[in-house]
């Protein structure tokens, strides 16, 4: 656009020469100038690129109103502008003037009101002018002054930097400006379709609370007749520098036309009446200033400057910024409550910095190596890191950091401590980030970071730590607090001795462990819950424990509600499992593991207790269980997928879809505990490559009313497929649309040790192909003990190429007299189905059965045909 307006320069330059340096111009204006319609007029402009206070082009709409000059020598008139800038803001002028003919001049004054709309405000100003307008030459003052509010409250406030014990913001302002603007123009002369215009002037503006400026602006106008003008101008001053513009406006004339005044005494008359009715010009849009200033950081709790006390080891003096003091003892010693000891790293030693440092109350002790946010009443401020490396501290007898309730620690590295590294016995809100911890306590086996808490309410915002070769935990947290928040995150955790993170909570906790890195550690997270809790834990990375009885994650709660969520997690190459939860008088748990990668973990010397989940309830009634398993991967782990160990719940709800779950030296998901209420359902599984069943529940366990719905899944290459072993009043099996196959063992099996007195089900649309069952002794394909009463569907199944010993479908029982009506259709089988009746009454729907089936039907006692099940109306 740049190159463009200035080719259009240099050609409305050279036009405008030729036209000035004529000879006939003067002789043929009268003839051709425009007639005097133009004294009633709108008009619309386009403005291109910033001008004059203002950032944006904008386009115009303008209304001129006065009466036909030609036969009056004095004429008021009115103009109205609205304009649109291109950012979408609004601004407007409303003015009102007259003009007098006097010989060959015209004389005018007027008067505006303008109005503009910026981001941050809305200006208002009045504006007068002064006019004198000849035949060849104009001279034009225009004078502007803001009316009602005219700086805007500070924006954009920043760091600028330190002074003294202070901090300096630097705040942004803007302003409306008064000033004029003066200028000498010349009309160059007219020929048939054209007239040029040039005119130059200064321009001064200024404003109490912001910048004063002199410039100067040229303009050059080109008119075709009365319908299009094309303008050029340039403006230069020291605050918004070079400004070119180019404008374009159409007229569209509804004034009338009439005879010339023929008692003007002016030669040329209709000239001079055009004069009369010309465009006012004057500086329209409203001139928006911006200025800088510096203003001392105030503290919002407290309404005084946030005071700073300045540490440098290099430094011998007083402790402001331009003198820091040499020690933190010094610093510890000469600082309040309240104050902000912000130390640099000196000459990167430890001099002057081994002493450690208590800190008192709503202190926050920051190191200089990276940034820190202060609110303020601007908003928050960022303090820039003020040095490249992070000072160094320690202690050589004691604590380094001893803590007061309420702290704020960030930006040390911390190394050798004697004690703790960072201490606080009786801690209330305290917020510890962007700190390296390395090898503290080694001498005492003590934590790098220890917190106490008995306050009524508790806070720790852990954030940004790097935690190496630690001798006792990393993060060690003990809370009586009534309600107590915990966040652990985007930290590091190597070499740790005991745990990286050891919490317990005694009353209600609400605990964040998100995006951290564990490695090589002795142990895993040990997060313990006396109390109700909300728990997630996201998007770590924990590989490398090497203790062969602890697991990556493990939680326990002896309190009746807890949430837990734990997703996005990488849990891999450890000693000892995955997740472990043990479950102590707990009423309500809802459990959620979404999106977790959890592979190649050992079982260590503790077996089924090493799966990859483990669910372990200490308590025989454990209240009501929600747990949703959704989107994991978990393979080639030493023992189960997910395990639940002893114990009972009241409601058990499990869920589990889209896993995949491979290679694991035993089972997918194995339920060993009891239920009143028991509803599973799996979903759009892989199940494969275990040890044991994909989906089992152990014998000797009772679940009382169990619903199970199993659909959609992947049970293959396992050591069997579904065993369900367990016994109770009701069972409903829902089992659809799965591919059982390859599995050494039973691929659906029932035969608890009790039986099951009321069992449902319908086993539809199956592939069970090719399951061997290496004892020989039960069923390979659908094996349906142990009921007493039995109404079930199964059709629509492919059983086939399993032990050739074994029918694909054995239903029978042996206990005293059970009842059975089952409806078998649609199915496939190369081995058979056995249908046994024992004691008990026995109905096979439909009546015919054998038709209906592929395979042939051993039935065994008394079987007796019906239409359908449950109807059992006779054939």
């Amino acid at each position: 656009m740049t190159t463009v307006l200035r080719k259009l320069l240099l050609i409305f330059i050279s036009c405008f020469s030729v036209v000035i340096t004529a000879k006939d111009l003067s002789s043929s204006s009268q003839q051709y100038f425009p007639s005097y319609k133009q004294h009633g007029r709108v008009s619309v402009r386009n403005i291109v690129n910033p001008g004059i206070g203002y950032d944006h082009g904008y386009t115009t709409v303008e209304t001129f109103v006065a009466p036909n000059p030609t036969n009056r020598t004095l004429i008021p008139f009115a103009d109205l502008r609205g304009h649109v800038f291109n950012d979408g803001r609004m601004a407007a002028n409303a003015g009102i003037g007259f003009r007098k003919s006097q010989g060959c001049m015209v004389y005018g004054i007027n008067a505006y009101y303008d109005y503009r709309q910026t981001t941050k405000m809305h200006y208002n100003q009045v504006g007068i002018g002064a006019e004198a307008l000849g035949l060849m030459y104009d001279f034009r003052i225009n004078g502007y002054l803001p009316v009602g509010r005219k700086i805007t409250n500070p924006y954009n406030a920043e760091f600028y930097g330190f002074a003294g014990h202070n901090m300096l913001l630097s705040q942004d302002y803007q302003c409306a400006m008064k000033g004029f603007s003066a200028e000498i123009g010349l009309h160059a002369g007219k020929t048939k379709f054209l007239e040029f215009y040039a005119a130059a002037g200064p321009y001064y503006f200024t404003e109490q609370a912001g910048p004063n400026f002199w410039g100067g602006k040229l303009r050059l106008a080109c008119k075709f007749q009365d319908y299009f003008t094309i303008e050029l101008s340039n403006s230069y001053d020291h605050y918004f520098r070079n400004r070119f513009q180019c404008e374009f406006t159409f007229n569209l004339p509804y004034g009338g036309d009439e005879e010339t005044n023929t008692k003007s005494n002016c030669d040329q008359p209709r000239m001079l009446a055009s004069r009369m009715i010309q465009p006012i010009e004057r500086q329209e849009i409203i001139v928006g200033g911006h200025k800088k200033q510096n203003n001392i950081a105030i503290d919002p709790t407290t309404n005084d400057p946030f005071y700073f006390v300045f540490v440098d080891n290099t430094s011998h003096s007083n402790g402001t910024y331009e003198s820091p003091y040499p020690t933190l003892t010094l610093a510890q010693d000469n600082s309040k409550i309240g104050d902000i000891i912000y130390v640099y790293p000196g000459d990167g030693t430890t001099t002057g910095m081994d002493s450690g440092i208590t800190l008192k109350n709503n202190q926050r002790f920051w190191g200089s190596g990276n940034s820190h946010v202060l609110q303020t009443p601007q908003g928050n401020i960022v303090i820039p890191a003020q040095s490249s490396t992070m000072p160094n501290i320690t202690s050589l007898t004691s604590f380094t950091v001893t803590l007061d309730s309420i702290n704020d620690v960030s930006g040390f590295r911390i190394s050798d401590s004697y004690d703790h590294s960072i201490f606080g016995s009786a801690a209330k809100n305290i917020s510890i980030s962007d700190c390296t911890l390395n090898h503290s306590g080694s001498i005492i086996a003590a934590d790098q970071i220890h917190l106490i808490y008995n306050d009524a309410t508790g806070a720790a915002f852990l954030n940004n730590l790097t935690f190496t070769n630690s001798a006792g935990d990393d993060i060690f947290i003990n809370s009586t607090a009534t309600n107590m928040t915990t966040t652990i995150s985007n930290s590091t955790f190597q070499n740790t001795t005991v745990y990286p993170i050891d919490c317990s909570f005694a009353n209600q906790a609400n605990v964040s462990v998100t995006n951290n890195l564990v490695e090589n550690t002795t142990n895993g997270y040990r997060l313990n819950f006396s109390g109700p809790a909300t728990l997630l834990i996201s998007d770590n990375n924990i590989n490398g424990i090497t203790s062969p009885s602890s697991r990556p994650i493990d939680i326990a709660t002896n309190f009746n509600d807890i949430s837990v969520t734990i997703e996005n997690n990488n849990i891999q190459d450890n000693t000892c499992g995955g997740v472990h939860f043990v479950f102590d008088n707990t009423s309500t748990t809802q459990i959620n593991i979404n999106k977790n990668t959890i592979t190649n973990n050992n079982s260590g010397p503790l077996g089924t207790q090493g799966s990859a989940i483990v669910i372990n309830l200490n308590n025989s009634n454990a209240g009501d269980c929600n747990f949703n398993l959704t989107n994991n991967i978990i393979t080639d782990n030493a023992s189960n997928a997910l395990y639940f160990t002893q114990g009972d719940f009241n409601d058990f709800q499990f869920k589990a879809t889209n896993n995949t779950i491979t290679d694991n030296g035993s089972g997918g998901f194995i339920f060993g505990m009891g239920s009143d209420t028991f509803n599973l359902t799996a979903e759009n599984n892989v199940i494969s490559g275990g040890g044991d069943n994909g989906i089992v529940t152990t014998g000797g366990i009772l679940i009382d009313n169990a619903t199970l719905t199993i659909n959609n899944n992947q049970i293959t290459d396992n050591l069997g497929g579904m065993s369900f072993g367990h016994s109770g009043t009701d069972l409903s099996m829902s089992i659809n649309n799965n591919n059982i196959s390859n599995n050494n063992g039973t691929a659906i099996a029932l035969y608890p040790d009790i039986g099951v007195e009321n069992l449902i089900t319908n086993i539809t649309n199956n592939t069970i192909n090719n399951n061997q069952n290496s004892n020989g002794n039960a069923a390979s394909g659908i094996d349906l003990e142990q009921f007493i009463n039995f109404t079930g569907t199964i059709e629509n199944n492919t059983l086939s190429s399993s032990l050739h010993s074994s029918p694909d479908l054995y239903v029978g029982s042996t206990q005293s007299t059970p009842t059975a009506c089952l409806e078998l259709s649609g199915n496939s089988s190369e081995n058979g189905y056995t249908i046994v009746n024992n004691t008990g009454t026995f109905n096979l729907a439909p009546c015919d059965v054998d038709s209906v089936n592929i395979g042939t039907i051993a039935q065994f006692g008394t079987i007796t045909p019906v239409q359908s099940c449950p109807d059992a109306e006779a054939c």
